[in-house]
């Protein structure tokens, strides 16, 4: 693969990357924040709805506390002037007087005013229905004609013996629910009918008569009054708060939602959605297996019919309702899924713009490296033997080279043009040291020739020794300082020569050939070993400069009589100070001796 593709792949595979990680993490980023947001909008709707709630129970519970008060007010001033009449009636033994002064009562009690004991001002307050009932035939179990009994419990669960055994002298007063009980009779009569039934719950006043010795009271004058109406005012208010809260989520600008409102059992009350069953199951099975109501909560569910549901729950105590917004998931997302579509269509148009960009940028820059390759591969294929080669290198090298550069390339190329020039004077400098090796070898050549044809044929030492003989000299280069030599004296005596000559190459083969040649000389004109040898180190040491030696064993053999002279020589021309030079290289001799030998074979090797 070649560098421009890999690079062009690198940058496009990068920036699709990091295009495609961004534009990921945006969508994360702002899909988590437009769910969040679009809860906390949520809770707020419902935060200003139990408000406005909450504002108008507090307003309706005001009024209804006001008008408990004054009904209280009412049967405790009723009970007050009806025990002050029932006592006047007991005193006065006068059937006539008693008439008279219940008729002033009523005359001047504006209590009393109207139609019989009914109240003066009927369309303010109900009837109310009064009745004295003996405490000992109550607490035995008797049932009163207003329909009491001691067994019956109050809103605070107390019943009716133990709050009269504990009756204050003021009286007490309880609301009791008495559904199918007796009641007043119509006109505000006293004494009540028996076809009356209160239907809803009544509030009582319990007044004591008189005291007996074990602390009971004898009688007990029962006040019961109706609180129906404000029990049908009571579900008037809540089904008109409910129909104004159902056509302000109907009317609500933001139809992205349906409303339902459930009672604490989980009955529909109302609903802005057509469906049959309004909340989807997954969200009434975690409303059923709440142990306890919370305050606000929002979750995801999945719904069979619209998909996944954006669910918010705010529960309203003092109404017992159970408010659910319900906003299909796709709402919330869709918005984003169009600005992201919008947002990648932008990225992608950037993306193709840089990515052409870097592009072109990218191919200027790896221009220069495809000129050098080209210019590599021409130099490559150079003749240098051929004319004017080395010009041709550094024009190759040189030529249309922008070197003017101020970057990695331009220094490139200064370099690449400065690498032709000295790839040419190398190159010649090459070639000229190679000639010279070759001349060099070439006279290596002719002076190992030479050096060879200094030694003896096989055939003379055949001849020399009357038996079969061999010598071979290997030198460690192409010529070297050993040495052997065998030749014929003048006075029929036979001389051997083995030497090896310190050094190595043409140094050594110079002492070698002069060695030889003295040698040869020196031994064919004096008939004593010894004596030839010292002449040869002195003319040796004469002309050593490089303080050169030679170790050498020198055999003179003579057929004639058999006698074998040898002189081993360990260092000839030592350059060492010898009080007399002739007596001082005889002193240096390791060995002198003459031997006659009956047989002689020689193996030079």
């Amino acid at each position: 693969m070649r560098l421009r593709l890999r690079l062009t792949l690198l940058v496009v595979l990068s920036t699709l990357l990091s295009t495609g990680l961004v534009l990921w993490l945006a969508w994360e980023h702002i899909g988590k924040e437009m769910l969040s947001g679009k809860v906390r909008s949520l809770a707020d709707i419902m935060q200003l709805e139990e408000e406005r709630l909450l504002d108008n129970v507090e307003s309706y519970l005001s009024r209804k506390v006001q008008i408990v008060l004054e009904r209280k007010a009412y049967m405790r001033t009723a009970a007050e002037r009806t025990l002050q009449l029932v006592t006047a009636l007991r005193r006065s033994r006068n059937g006539m007087a008693a008439e008279a002064l219940l008729e002033d009562i009523r005359r001047h009690d504006p209590l009393f005013r109207g139609s019989g004991a009914g109240p003066a001002v009927p369309g303010r307050q109900p009837p109310l229905a009064m009745e004295l009932v003996r405490v000992r035939d109550l607490l035995a179990g008797q049932t009163t004609r207003l329909g009491l009994q001691a067994d019956f419990l109050d809103l605070k669960q107390q019943s009716v013996a133990d709050l009269v055994h504990n009756l204050p002298d003021s009286g007490q007063f309880l609301i009791l629910n008495l559904p199918g009980d007796k009641g007043a009779a119509p006109g505000g009569s006293l004494l009540p009918a028996r076809n009356l039934v209160i239907r809803n719950s009544v509030l009582c006043l319990l007044m004591p008569v008189d005291t007996e010795r074990d602390g009971l009271p004898g009688e007990l004058l029962v006040s019961m009054l109706s609180l129906g109406d404000l029990d049908q005012q009571s579900r008037q208010f809540r089904q008109t708060l409910l129909l104004e809260t159902y056509e302000r989520y109907l009317a609500s600008r933001e139809r992205l939602f349906g409303a339902t409102i459930l009672d604490g059992r989980g009955r529909v009350l109302v609903t802005t959605l057509h469906d049959s069953d309004p909340v989807p199951a997954a969200l009434r099975d975690r409303l059923a297996a709440r142990t306890q109501r919370q305050d606000f909560f929002s979750s995801v569910v999945p719904d069979t019919k619209a998909g996944d549901l954006l669910c918010a729950v705010r529960s309203i105590d003092c109404l017992d309702w159970i408010v659910v917004l319900q906003m299909p998931l796709d709402n919330v997302t869709k918005p984003l899924d169009t600005l992201f579509m919008k947002f990648a269509g932008l990225s992608l148009f950037l993306t193709l713009a840089a990515l052409g960009i870097s592009l072109a940028f990218l191919v200027k820059t790896l221009a220069p490296l495809e000129q050098l390759t080209r210019k590599s591969r021409r130099i490559a294929t150079l003749d240098f033997h051929a004319p004017q080669a080395l010009e041709r290198i550094r024009d190759i090298a040189a030529r249309s080279l922008d070197t003017g550069r101020r970057d990695e390339l331009g220094e490139l190329s200064w370099a690449y043009a400065t690498m032709g020039h000295a790839l040419a004077d190398n190159i010649r400098a090459l070639m000229k040291e190679t000639a010279d090796r070759e001349r060099l070898n070439s006279e290596l050549a002719a002076a190992r020739e030479i050096q060879m044809g200094m030694l003896p044929p096989a055939a003379d030492l055949d001849r020399l020794c009357s038996r079969e003989a061999c010598a071979y000299l290997c030198p460690a280069r192409e010529i070297g300082g050993d040495l052997y030599d065998a030749f014929e004296l003048l006075d029929g005596r036979m001389a051997f020569i083995i030497g090896d000559v310190s050094g190595k190459g043409m140094p050594a083969a110079l002492f070698m050939s002069m060695t030889v040649t003295l040698l040869r000389c020196v031994l064919e004109n004096e008939a004593d070993a010894a004596v030839a040898m010292t002449r040869v180190n002195n003319l040796l040491e004469a002309h050593n400069q490089g303080t050169m030696f030679v170790s050498l064993l020198i055999v003179l053999y003579d057929p004639q009589t058999g006698d074998l002279t040898y002189l081993k020589l360990p260092r000839l021309t030592t350059g060492d100070s010898l009080p007399e030079r002739e007596n001082g290289f005889l002193q240096n001799l390791s060995a002198s001796s003459c031997h006659h030998l009956g047989s002689l074979y020689f193996l030079w090797a």
